[in-house]
């Protein structure tokens, strides 16, 4: 019986490792789209349809932080305006990722509030 658990064990740490290599890949990937070129409106348009996928969103600005590729575009006022509207998404959405991974584990008792 322990022998199936350790091999669950290490299949389950396989995944993981797995999973953590092709996130990392997606990362290293999208920013090389939009940091490669000149930061423009095309990067701000892209960075604005890939709010919809917050968790990938919320895991992307910790490793390369939206704020320093937006702090690049100051070609125009058009530009500005939907530079702070990314950053103000970007916001919410790590606030609502946080509270959601917070809760996560709350509910599995991994999360011990000392006061």
């Amino acid at each position: 019986m322990s022998c199936r658990v350790a091999w669950r064990s290490l299949l389950m740490r396989s995944i993981l490792e797995l999973q953590n290599e092709l996130r990392s890949s997606a990362f290293g990937l999208f920013h090389s789209l939009i940091a490669g070129d000149k930061v423009n409106e095309n990067t701000l348009i892209l960075l604005q349809e890939i709010l919809a996928y917050e968790s990938f969103i919320f895991y992307y600005n910790m490793v390369y932080p939206i704020s320093v590729t937006l702090a690049r575009v100051t070609s125009n006022e058009s530009a500005e305006d939907l530079r702070i509207f990314l950053n103000d998404a970007v916001t919410q959405i790590a606030m609502k990722r946080t509270e959601a991974i917070v809760d996560s584990l709350r509910s599995r008792g991994l999360l011990v509030v000392i006061c």
